[in-house]
């Protein structure tokens, strides 16, 4: 998968489903999601996008603070925007970022370091909330 499709700095769209037009993955999600509500007779049915985020420190491809800060800050700059999403044109997402602080008492892994803040309460990179 491309980063910059994930990342939302995709130049141009990325993915074409028919009229749909997809540019970030994030999109993708939750249209495949209320295509799974609507089939099961429930499109009105609200979502929470719930514990959005990206690891800063694990080892794993694409994993740096720098991507962490890029992902984070144009999450919020994308649900916060009048952007809309393809399939859903009217409909905003309540978005909650994964994790304020950096669990350092987690076993030794990826979930340790998505945190906004060390546990010292200092930044591990800035993100613009409105």
């Amino acid at each position: 998968m491309r980063l910059d499709y994930v990342l939302f700095t995709a130049n141009g769209m990325v993915v074409v489903d028919g009229p749909l037009n997809y540019r970030n993955l994030f999109d993708v999600i939750i249209d495949a999601m209320y295509s799974v509500l609507k089939k099961v007779s429930h499109p009105d049915v609200s979502m929470v996008a719930s514990e959005i985020g990206w690891p800063s420190i694990s080892g794993a491809i694409g994993v740096t603070v720098e991507n962490a800060m890029t992902y984070n800050n144009n999450v919020v700059a994308h649900v916060t925007s009048s952007v809309e999403m393809p399939k859903r044109l009217w409909n905003a997402i309540e978005t909650n970022i994964f994790a304020m602080f950096n669990e350092d008492l987690k076993p030794v892994g990826v979930e340790r370091n998505f945190g906004l803040y060390h546990p010292n309460m200092t930044e591990v990179y800035h993100v613009n909330f409105p």
